[in-house]
C-alpha cells in the first residue's frame, strides 16, 4: 500500500513559508519535498484544484534578520506580484496575502482555477505548458539602491494562456480571472531599485484535480465504507411431538383413509380414459377402411382425359 506524505497546512522552505487557501482553509499539501543546493532552497508540493474555485496565496517570513528580500509570485509563469520586504518594515514578519490582480485603476479581479484552454496553432503562438499548473513564490536577497514614490497606476492585461494541445498531457486546469471587484488604487506608494545577491528560496505548488492526484498515487483515495456486520436471526426451537401414542395412531389412520380415497378416484379416472381411447381408435379404423375402399374404384374419365391429352401433344 502506497504511503502518502501529507503536510498541512504550510509549506516551509528555509525562513519563509507559504500556503494556498480556499475560503478560510489552507489546502492540504501532498507529497511535499525540500532540497538545498549551495545557498538556494526549494520546497514543492501538490494541491487539489477545483474548477471555478477562487483562491488566495499567503506567505510569511518566520525569522528575524537584517536582510532585505524581494518577493515574486508567478501564476502559470505570469508574474502577478513583485514586492520588497525590508528588514526595517514593521510588517517584516506579518502574514501577507494576495488574491486579486488589478485590471484598471478602479477594478481588480480574483484568481480562480479554470479549465485549460488548448490550441493546435503553431508552436510559436501556443504556450508549451511548461509553467502551467504551478503557483510559485520566489524569494531573493536584495540590496536596496534607491527608494522613490510613485503613483499606483500599474494594471495587468491578463490574457488567457493557450496551451499547445500536444504539450497539455496531464493538464486539466489553468489559472483564470474571476469576478470583477470595485477597488480604487491608492494614490502613491514606495518603489525601490534593488540588486539581487546571494541565494534564494522557491516555494512551488503544483495544482491538479483531486481525481488526478488520487489516480497517480499522490493523494490517498477515499476510504471505503466499513462492511456491514452480519445480522444474526434467532430461530425458535421446533415444537415437541405429541406425547400420547393414541394421537399418533389416529393421525396415521386418517392419512391412510385419505390416501385410499385419492387412489380410487384416480383409478376410476384412468378406466374412463381407457374407454374413451378405445372408442376413438375404433372410429379411426373405420374411417381408414372407408378411404381405402374409395381409392380402389376405377376412374375411367381420368384415363380418357390423359389419353386424349397425350394425343394432342403428338
Amino acid at each position: 500500500m502506497a504511503k502518502h506524505n501529507v503536510e498541512n497546512p504550510h509549506l516551509t522552505c528555509n525562513i519563509f513559508e507559504a500556503w494556498v487557501s480556499v475560503g478560510d482553509k489552507a489546502l492540504t499539501q501532498y507529497a511535499p519535498k525540500r532540497r538545498e543546493l549551495d545557498d538556494d532552497f526549494e520546497a514543492s508540493c501538490w494541491i487539489a484544484s477545483d474548477s471555478d474555485q477562487p483562491f488566495s496565496i499567503f506567505y510569511q517570513k518566520k525569522a528575524i534578520d537584517n536582510i532585505d528580500y524581494q518577493i515574486d509570485i508567478n501564476l502559470d509563469g505570469i508574474n502577478v506580484l513583485c514586492r520588497l520586504k525590508t528588514h526595517k518594515s514593521r510588517s517584516r514578519n506579518a502574514v501577507m496575502c494576495i488574491s486579486t490582480v488589478r485590471t484598471s485603476s478602479e477594478e481588480v479581479r480574483n484568481f480562480t482555477f479554470g479549465s485549460i484552454d488548448t490550441t493546435d496553432e503553431d508552436a510559436s503562438i501556443a504556450h508549451n505548458g511548461h509553467d502551467v499548473g504551478e503557483i510559485v513564490v520566489s524569494v531573493k536577497k536584495v540590496k536596496i539602491d534607491r527608494e522613490t514614490k510613485q503613483r499606483n497606476t500599474k494594471s495587468y492585461d491578463w490574457r488567457s494562456i493557450k496551451v499547445d494541445e500536444r504539450s497539455s498531457k496531464g493538464l486539466t486546469h489553468q489559472i483564470r480571472l474571476g469576478n470583477t471587484i470595485a477597488s480604487k488604487a491608492g494614490e502613491a506608494s514606495s518603489s525601490y531599485i534593488a540588486t539581487p545577491y546571494g541565494g534564494g528560496e522557491t516555494l512551488r505548488f503544483r495544482y491538479r484535480p483531486l481525481a488526478f492526484l488520487q489516480a497517480n498515487g499522490i493523494s490517498p483515495r477515499p476510504s471505503l465504507p466499513a462492511a456491514a456486520e452480519p445480522e444474526y436471526i434467532e430461530i425458535p426451537d421446533s415444537p415437541e411431538p405429541p406425547s400420547e401414542l393414541a394421537d399418533d395412531e389416529g393421525s396415521q389412520t386418517a392419512d391412510m383413509d385419505a390416501r385410499e380415497k385419492a387412489l380410487l378416484a384416480e383409478l376410476e379416472r384412468l378406466q374412463k380414459e381407457r374407454a374413451v381411447l378405445a372408442e376413438l381408435e375404433q372410429i379411426r379404423l373405420a374411417k381408414r377402411a372407408a378411404a381405402l375402399a374409395k381409392d380402389k374404384r376405377p376412374n375411367k374419365r381420368a384415363k380418357t382425359e390423359v389419353k386424349s391429352e397425350v394425343k394432342a401433344e403428338l
